[in-house]
């Protein structure tokens, strides 16, 4: 097992050992079992996860949650009492995976699967129909992604904090979409802010919207 395998491995037990200790172990379950339904994907897994660390074996079968990618950790750790010292403790191993101090020999970076949206040419869309087609784009990711719309603002690089400040509104999940996709688009490279998007949206497993975004970029408007 490698520094990085271990690092993570006892972040994961912190979080199933508090979340276990907790007297609202069962609601804090069923809330994060709804939250990651689309992930699990199956009706028979969904009903046998009993505990914590069935829920997180399970996402990680599923790719979901990695040594890379520990934002479900975050999303149970919220949900604990003291949730500022479990996220704490996330947050120092995230800086130092990041800055690579897990790691004893450097790691390509990960390959970017291969879509057919890797052949769109944003500088042949004239500026009004760009226009339109965008906004479409916002109104299709905001109507459809539901509850992934904290992972997919992870995957396009939003800071925490601004997360939570969004999370925090009380307003439609929709609303809090939108805002995360005016963001990410007010600070991407305009050549690239689609792609990117596109991207984001297979890491939380919903390649049925990029198709329906490569639709909407293939319309005559």
């Amino acid at each position: 097992m490698t520094l990085s395998e271990s690092k993570f491995k006892q972040l994961k037990e912190q979080i199933i050992l508090h979340a276990s200790a907790t007297e609202r172990h069962a609601q804090i379950l069923n809330s994060l079992k709804d939250l990651f339904k689309e992930d699990i994907n199956s009706v028979r897994r969904f009903e046998q996860i009993s505990n914590i660390a069935q829920l997180l074996k399970v996402l990680e079968i599923r790719d979901v949650l990695s040594e890379d990618d520990v934002a479900p950790l975050k999303d149970v750790a919220r949900q604990l009492p003291n949730s500022s010292e479990m996220l704490r403790k996330i947050a120092e191993y995230e800086e130092n995976h990041k800055c690579g101090e897990f790691i004893s020999v450097p790691k390509s970076p990960p390959k970017q699967k291969e879509h057919s949206h890797s052949g769109w040419d944003i500088n042949s869309i004239q500026n009004s129909e760009y226009s339109v087609k965008k906004e479409r784009i916002f109104e299709v990711i905001s109507e459809e992604i539901g509850t992934h719309w904290r992972n997919l603002a992870r995957y396009l690089k939003t800071r925490e904090c601004t997360i939570i400040e969004i999370d925090s509104k009380n307003i439609p999940l929709s609303s809090k979409a939108m805002e995360i996709l005016k963001l990410h688009c007010k600070k991407a490279n305009p050549q690239k802010w689609f792609f990117d998007l596109c991207n984001a949206l297979d890491k939380v497993h919903r390649t049925d919207i990029v198709l329906s975004l490569q639709e909407i970029m293939s319309m005559n408007i």
